[in-house]
């Protein structure tokens, strides 16, 4: 099956869930989030650049000083 790997330095992530909509910055508790489908996933960068991805099926594990995104096509 195809894999691809990207890594964004990011200050924030925002995310849409079946729970409602959070941000998520540096030092957050860690969680797992799953992703309301179809929607995107949007963030900061360092640079102050924004940037998106389009999430067809996904879950977001965040840690302290990091996130994993891992997105299923379908």
């Amino acid at each position: 099956s195809p894999h691809e790997e990207r890594i964004y330095d990011v200050v924030w992530i925002d995310i849409q869930t079946p729970n409602g909509q959070f941000v998520i910055q540096p030092g957050h508790a860690p969680d797992i989030f799953i992703l309301s489908p179809h929607k995107e996933v949007s963030f900061g960068l360092k640079s102050g650049k924004l940037d998106a991805v389009l999430v067809r099926r996904g879950v977001l594990e965040v840690m302290r000083h990091h996130a994993t995104l891992v997105m299923a096509g379908e």
